[in-house]
């Protein structure tokens, strides 16, 4: 399927599309600083791996080509330019979505959820940026559902998921961490929105 990616702005964040960002240096030692050293954000995604550059280059390479995961630069916006924060995407095509293919096979627009915020996390950035991302999928691009999950222990992505109006659909522990898997519909979103 062909998306068709667009830059998406927001009254604090723009979302750019990775394929049109590409991965400079700075770029590249901010990713690297943000999944190799921030306790958080590796505790927030389970991550134990060590990146190196070349690591980073091969994600951003499987980024920009956009087939798999519909990925986006979170860019905050400041008096001197935007600087990057983090990103969003969600994965149409892959591992992530293998919990949830069984029961939804037809369904032709689903995902799954991934955020990241390497900064300036708890001002409600994430939020915004997940809103921005949602409204483009379910209104442009006429997705059904958007899954997601997060540990039960990151009170952080709890509370986005609450906010965003996700529902749970069940509990496991499949590395031995609790993990919470959770579900999304146009109506439902759509609905929540028109509430606000």
């Amino acid at each position: 399927m062909n998306y068709n990616l667009k830059r998406l702005e927001g009254e604090h964040v723009v979302l750019i599309p990775t394929s049109e960002v590409g991965l400079d240096k700075e770029l590249r030692r901010t990713y690297r600083d943000w999944l190799n050293n921030d306790q958080e954000v590796r505790e927030g995604i389970g991550e134990t791996y060590h990146y190196t550059d070349s690591d980073i280059d091969d994600l951003f390479n499987e980024y920009m080509k956009g087939k798999k995961e519909l990925h986006f630069i979170i860019y905050l916006k400041t008096p001197t330019g935007l600087e990057p924060i983090g990103d969003i995407s969600v994965v149409v095509e892959g591992d992530e979505l293998t919990p949830f293919n069984e029961s939804h096979r037809d369904q032709d627009r689903i995902g799954y959820l991934k955020i990241m915020l390497g900064r300036e996390r708890g001002k409600g950035y994430g939020t915004e940026a997940a809103k921005l991302l949602f409204d483009y999928l379910f209104n442009e691009q006429k997705f059904d559902k958007i899954f997601s999950s997060h540990y039960s222990d990151n009170e952080a992505s709890r509370r986005l998921h609450e906010k965003l109006g996700f529902n749970q659909l069940y509990i496991a522990s499949p590395d031995g961490r609790e993990e919470m898997f959770l579900e999304i519909t146009r109506e439902k979103y759509k609905r929540q929105k028109d509430k606000n």
